[in-house]
């Protein structure tokens, strides 16, 4: 055991640390939404195993450390950060419910009081990707908000930290809040804004001062839309990927993803919804063109008696008509090969 693997475990062993999952839920899918990836989760290690707290799109609860995607000599305090590339075997290790190859993972360390690295705050996806400098800030800081989370109970986080450097407060979010490129909302049940982020204005068109205190119902394309999230959550609790569109300011209508979920007060009554909206309006012009232009070679091509294969941009089979491979089977195993 290396001297930083003998120093974390204790620390570990001192730090209330909830047990799976909610009280690191919101943190968790709000990584996934600022590095807009799929898959995203919260590990705490020590010197047997790293273990998964909170996660999006992993099955995995526990990985022996001899697998993990961070060696415990990622524990150097001026090693911050990690990017890799996975081959179609590194998936293997996190259970992926898709059962994809993640091409791209990205990890922001977890540190206690000392510097000790006692766990990751890791995003993957299936796809490679390059994070911007406002995107790397955001999961920076959100790993120290989970390490504050860590170290609560506050009685007994203060008797943790003896005095030494101490963990940037939960108050300081709003500092994250104005570079995150998502909208991050809280309203009253009734659909009254309490509080919006300042990405309203690239989004919506609206700056935070002018939604606050009005009602956020009103930007719905689909009022039912609206009624449809607020059913969904007094059912479920929560949302992932509810998508609706909103009217912005200059009266456009945009396609928006919604991930939210119930709040409430001190004595558990249900006040208001907290979510993430994020702006998938190319997303969804794309898949709109794509799918017209699937009809179009699926009516026309397939008429025409001659070979005809389309390729993409990396030279894979986009589309072969019926003509060139008459197999439905053998014609769909193609696509998407070389």
């Amino acid at each position: 055991m290396s001297l930083a693997e003998s120093q974390r475990s204790p620390s570990l062993k001192e730090i209330h640390v909830p047990g799976p999952g909610e009280a690191y839920d919101q943190i968790t899918q709000m990584a996934s939404q600022v590095a807009q990836t799929t898959v995203a989760y919260i590990s705490l290690i020590n010197d047997r195993r790293e273990w998964v707290k909170s996660r999006v799109g992993i099955d995995a609860l526990e990985i022996p450390l001899r697998n993990a995607p961070l060696s415990p000599s990622h524990t150097d305090p001026n090693d911050h950060l990690l990017t890799r590339n996975f081959t179609n075997s590194s998936s293997s290790l996190f259970s992926l419910k898709s059962g994809r190859a993640i091409k791209f993972f990205y990890s922001t360390p977890i540190r206690d009081c000392r510097g000790l690295v006692i766990g990751n705050l890791c995003v993957l996806d299936y796809m490679e990707k390059k994070l911007s400098e406002a995107q790397v800030y955001s999961l920076e800081y959100l790993a120290t908000l989970i390490a504050e989370k860590i170290l609560t109970k506050k009685n007994e986080a203060r008797s943790v930290l003896t005095g030494e450097a101490s963990i940037v407060p939960s108050d300081n979010i709003l500092q994250l809040i104005k570079f995150l490129p998502n909208v991050l909302i809280r309203t009253t049940l009734a659909g009254e804004v309490m509080m919006i982020s300042p990405a309203s204005q690239q989004v919506l068109g609206y700056s935070p001062e002018e939604l606050i205190g009005n009602s956020f119902a009103r930007l719905y394309a689909e009022p039912d839309s609206r009624q449809q999230l607020v059913d969904y959550l007094q059912s479920y609790g929560y949302v992932n990927d509810f998508h609706t569109q909103l009217i912005c300011k200059d009266g456009n209508i945009k396609d928006i993803s919604i991930n939210a979920q119930l709040y409430c007060n001190e004595a558990g009554d249900m006040i208001g919804i907290e979510g993430v909206m994020n702006d998938i309006t190319k997303i969804v012009q794309s898949q709109k063109k794509e799918k017209a232009l699937k009809e179009f070679y699926e009516k026309t091509l397939n008429a025409i008696k001659a070979d005809i294969a389309v390729l993409d941009d990396e030279n894979r089979y986009y589309f072969l008509n019926r003509h060139a491979v008459k197999n439905d089977e053998n014609r769909a195993l193609l696509i998407g090969k070389t």
